[in-house]
């Protein structure tokens, strides 16, 4: 059992952890992209007022400018471009003829220089057509430094008053180039990046904080309480009880547990007052016999005891004589014909049991592996002929080496027969009661009986369920019969047609290729335990492995499986065989 003395979890692994971390994953992925749309609109909001600005600052350039182009003073052309170009929020401004040489501008320099507009990066994305758009033109470009620039180009139009100087055929004869910085814009745009980060962040950590103390108040200190509880109740505290208040889900998994807690100790109750009569049964048998010279003259005394401690209603004691003719030494609950049926069914059973077996008792009960626990005195539950007699317990009378008689139970009140417990109890009875049917039962003898290979088979069967348990898998458990066995018998004898099937069994081995145990339980019978296989995945491994088998042989095989057939070993072997 794993040690539960530290109930603490580690704080990655608890649920406020991870209802925290999804939280906070879930929030950055919706608040990113809000943000980062919030961002991209302001942005987009900002530049389309620069742009209108800048087109507004061009067109009222283009309109201080128009008396002097008119007149022809070009040094107060270009002292508006100047005066123009020392404004900061203007990082550039030129006059250019329509063949783009530089008739005025900023830099006096660049007078009388011709621009490559297909060259220039900002110019060649108007110019990459042939004839750019006639009206105000704006592009946002970014110089070698890093910093961004809006450049909004006017065109110039020749309007009557410049047919004077210029030729009435063109439109256009000049363009106003201003270059404005939008310093300012993407400082904003800056700002508002940073707050919404800083906001989102924010939003973040309160909501992740907010949710962990309301998860502490609401589920965590009620579970921390429950958690104690249950750790009084593995520590043998059956009187623990959680406190119920509310009616939402923590308080509901309060209340299961009282209840959970109240059925163990009302089971536990039964159980102690069921071992209780169970114990004084065995102890008033014991008691029985010691006070009386025959056991002939205690059974009627012994079978009450039976009935009223373990609540056996229907019960036989049968004696086997010399002769291996039955005697029914007493029964309870049962008519006295039926008695007498299952006394006749019984000599069948007995003298199969003693070895005594041809192969016209193939279908009667205690053939093959029952035989075995007969001879090693076990109890089980025989099948019976499915008409007359249903499923009954056998509990051999079985001292010196030689089967004296058997108990048979047939009903018990409010109890399966298949119960383990039961079965031990009857064994018990039966080991008690046997020495006074033959005297002189040496003790040293019984503990140097060998276990059959059928009951050791049983136990491996056990081992590989607790296996399995542990991983919370499945088992499957098949048993593969040769059906014309006797045929084989009849016309190779009956060595043959064991080699064959002692060689059917390595074939299966060698054809399964899965982790496997097989063992021969019977001369016609063969049991392949499958772990972590469940039923129909073991249904097509047998079927490719029973085809290797081939020969003489003809195989059928039946399959049952861990938990879904059978909890123990005794259940599953009666799922495949109808016994167990």
């Amino acid at each position: 059992m794993a040690d539960r003395t530290d109930t603490g979890i580690k704080f990655t692994r608890s649920i406020g952890f991870k209802m925290a971390a999804a939280l906070s994953i879930g929030l950055f992925a919706v608040i990113s992209v809000f943000s980062h749309m919030e961002v991209k609109m302001t942005e987009k909001r900002l530049m389309k007022m620069a742009l209108t600005e800048a087109t507004k600052a061009s067109g009222s350039i283009k309109s201080s400018l128009e008396h002097a182009m008119l007149a022809a003073n070009m040094d107060t052309i270009q002292a508006v471009v100047s005066a123009v170009g020392q404004e900061t929020m203007v990082e550039d401004i030129k006059i250019m003829d329509i063949n783009g040489r530089v008739k005025w501008a900023r830099n006096r320099l660049e007078i009388g220089s011709t621009l490559d507009r297909t060259r220039i990066k900002s110019c060649s994305v108007c110019h990459k057509v042939s004839v750019p758009a006639r009206g105000s033109l704006s592009i946002v470009f970014e110089k070698d430094d890093g910093t961004r620039i809006l450049r909004n180009v006017t065109p110039i139009d020749n309007k009557k008053e410049c047919w004077s100087c210029h030729s009435a055929e063109r439109k256009v004869i000049g363009k106003l180039l201003v270059d404005f910085t939008i310093k300012d814009t993407d400082a904003m745009v800056s700002e508002s990046r940073k707050m919404l980060i800083f906001s989102a962040a924010a939003t973040i950590l309160s909501a992740v904080l907010i949710g962990m103390i309301v998860f502490s108040r609401l589920v965590g200190n009620p579970l921390g309480r429950l958690f104690s509880k249950v750790q009084e109740v593995a520590n043998g505290n059956l009187d623990a009880v959680v406190e119920v208040k509310g009616r939402d889900e923590i308080a509901l998994l309060g209340s299961f547990f009282n209840d959970m807690v109240h059925g163990i100790k009302t089971y536990i109750d039964i159980m102690e007052k069921e071992h209780v009569n169970e114990r004084m049964t065995i102890f008033n048998v014991c008691e029985i016999l010691k006070r009386t010279d025959s056991v002939n003259e205690a059974v009627n005394l012994i079978l009450n005891a039976l009935n009223i401690g373990l609540n056996i209603e229907e019960c036989t004691v049968l004696i086997l004589k010399d002769n291996g003719k039955v005697e029914l030494n007493g029964f309870i609950g049962l008519p006295e014909d039926k008695a007498h049926f299952i006394k006749d069914y019984m000599e069948t059973v007995f003298e199969v049991a003693s070895m005594q077996v041809s192969h016209e008792y193939e279908d009667v009960t205690c053939m093959k592996d029952e035989r075995d626990k007969f001879m090693k005195d076990e109890v089980f539950v025989a099948p019976g002929d499915g008409t007359e007699l249903n499923d009954f317990i056998i509990a051999p009378l079985k001292a010196g080496n030689r089967i004296l008689g058997a108990i048979t139970v047939h009903r018990i009140k409010d109890k399966d027969l298949h119960a383990g417990d039961i079965k031990s109890l009857l064994s018990i009875v039966a080991t008690a009661i046997a020495p006074y049917f033959h005297i002189g039962l040496c003790l040293d003898e019984r503990k140097t009986m060998k276990v059959s290979p059928f009951r050791a088979f049983m136990g491996l069967i056990g081992e590989h369920i607790n296996r399995v348990e542990e991983y919370q898998g499945t088992l499957s458990l098949a048993v593969l019969q040769v059906e014309n066995y006797s045929e084989l018998s009849g016309k190779i004898g009956v060595e043959g047609a064991s080699e064959k099937v002692q060689d059917a069994g390595v074939s299966l081995s060698s054809a399964i290729g899965k982790v496997h145990d097989i063992t021969r339980i019977s001369e016609d019978s063969i049991a392949i335990i499958l772990p972590m296989i469940d039923k129909t995945e073991a249904s097509e491994i047998i079927d490719r492995a029973a085809a290797e088998i081939g020969g003489d042989l003809v195989p059928a095989y039946k399959i049952a499986s861990y938990p879904e057939d059978g909890e123990t070993p005794e259940r599953l072997m009666h799922a495949v065989t109808g016994k167990s």
